[in-house]
């Protein structure tokens, strides 16, 4: 299976993104059978649908996941829906998206076709020290932003998967341990598909 993940890179007080650290590091990883595809995204939103787009193009990956900051969380979050409308905080270059929205005229809210309760269970189960929850609302930030725009293009399974601000290498290192159960997860679900 032929994974894309994504992180961001710096914005605001996150000078170290942990979300592109944590991506490098799943990359020296091994999971069973997925090849992993990595790429860092720029807090930007005139560059990040069009580098979204390409590596859709480029990789055609079986699954696209994004995974993103969120500073306030102290656990995963795995996000269900990715939100067209409300893009009202300026990016790193100090712009909005047209219309502040991500597709003008897009449906208001998509939902990924990844079932995230059973993936938050089945890692439950495997006994990960860093709690995992669903969540319904990835932000109205670059996070939701690029999430639409994949999910938007309608081609594989994709998920948004929101990291807390880790600091330590301890801490970093559950975090890839947590992101590597999610994967198999995630993997199980597509494959019972088949």
């Amino acid at each position: 299976m032929l994974v894309l993940c994504t992180g961001f890179g710096p914005f605001g007080s996150i000078k170290t993104n942990p979300s592109w650290q944590a991506v490098k590091l799943l990359a020296e990883r091994k999971v069973a059978d997925v090849t992993l595809k990595i790429e860092e995204i720029p807090v930007d939103y005139a560059a990040a649908p069009k580098l979204v787009q390409s590596l859709w193009d480029k990789f055609q990956p079986d699954l696209c996941i994004h995974i993103g900051v969120a500073a306030c969380y102290d656990f995963i979050a795995l996000e269900q829906f990715g939100n067209n409308e409300g893009y009202t905080n300026p990016d790193i270059c100090g712009r909005y998206p047209d219309q502040f929205c991500c597709v003008p005229g897009g449906e208001a809210r998509l939902r990924s076709d990844l079932d995230m309760k059973k993936i938050c269970s089945d890692v439950k189960k495997t006994g990960i020290k860093m709690e995992v929850k669903v969540s319904n609302d990835a932000g109205s930030y670059l996070c939701d932003f690029v999430y639409y725009t994949s999910l938007h293009m309608k081609k594989n399974p994709t998920i948004f998967i929101h990291v807390p601000n880790v600091t330590s290498e301890k801490e970093m290192e559950t975090l890839v341990d947590s992101l590597v159960c999610i994967i198999t997860a995630i993997k199980g679900q597509i494959d019972s598909k088949k």
